[in-house]
């Protein structure tokens, strides 16, 4: 079957088909803020699947209209106000491509978020519409080609009503998937062969370890791809749990000398209770 044109054909056809479905998949579930991607991205996926679907042969019409209806149908169990909204705050694209109801409910959404952090956020939210007062000035836009929408509303529009508003929803997990992955995390440190941590020192190692893993894979991805990554930048997961956790324990929870003389060490982590964790029982063992 495998030297068989035809089979090669088919398999060419299906990936043709399911490729834009897996790489908005991928997309949403990095760690990014991408939660204002998710109304384009479903819109996205229909247009790619009518320009593809016309060329895929082994589909009857039925079957093809069929997909399509799939796809419009799960983007109405997916696609939420919150993401209408999300789509509006993003400065790139300002809800350009939602229709009058989709608008509606996109600033209905932002008001009534608004009304729980007990802020009037409509002149605000006008005036951004508008391009108007704040808006109005040029530079403001100018900046949204080198900086990302929540860094947007957090450093240049900051002293607005509606910022409040918009980095709340901007930074909204649009997917499980990153909760997901510090599971894994958390299985490389609470092993079988370290079982007796106790659940606060295992959470901090795991906060350490899943971060650490973030900021410098960000770091590396500047100068280099994927394959030197691997190659050359070892990460707490490519390496053995057991050795991982042991050198972040070490250096976080251990006592040592320039830690009691140094106030400005290792803030990232909350040690205001590490003195009676290492007072008590060495719980880490084999």
């Amino acid at each position: 079957m495998l030297l068989e044109e035809e089979f090669w054909n088919k398999t060419e056809e299906s990936i043709k088909v399911i490729e834009p479905i897996t790489e908005c998949i991928f997309e949403l579930g990095g760690n990014d803020h991408c939660i204002s991607k998710v109304f384009i991205i479903f819109k996205n996926i229909k247009s790619k699947l009518e320009f593809v679907l016309p060329s895929i042969t082994m589909l009857s019409e039925e079957e093809k209209f069929e997909i399509l209806v799939s796809v419009d149908l799960r983007a109405s169990m997916c696609v939420k106000p919150i993401h209408m909204a999300a789509y509006m705050l993003d400065p790139r694209e300002q809800g350009l491509e939602l229709n009058q109801e989709q608008e509606l409910l996109a600033m209905e959404f932002i008001y009534n978020e608004g009304q729980r952090l007990n802020l009037d956020v409509t002149p605000d939210l006008a005036n951004y519409k508008a391009k108007e007062c704040f808006w109005g000035k040029q530079f403001v836009w100018r900046s949204l080609g080198d900086i990302e929408p929540v860094v947007w509303w957090k450093g240049i529009c900051s002293s607005t009503q509606l910022s409040k508003v918009a980095l709340r929803i901007l930074t909204a997990p649009c997917t499980s998937a990153a909760t997901e992955r510090t599971f894994s995390a958390q299985a490389n440190v609470h092993s079988i062969k370290r079982n007796r941590l106790i659940a606060e020192r295992a959470a901090k190692i795991t906060f350490v370890s899943y971060n650490w893993n973030i900021l410098h894979r960000k770091t590396v991805n500047e100068s280099l791809n994927d394959d030197q990554i691997s190659e050359e930048t070892p990460t707490p997961h490519e390496s053995s749990p057991q050795t991982d956790t042991n050198a972040i324990e070490d250096e976080v929870f251990a006592p040592s000398q320039s830690e009691a003389t140094t106030s400005n060490e290792l803030v990232f982590v909350d040690c205001g209770q590490s003195d009676s964790d290492n007072s008590g029982t060495d719980i880490d063992s084999e």
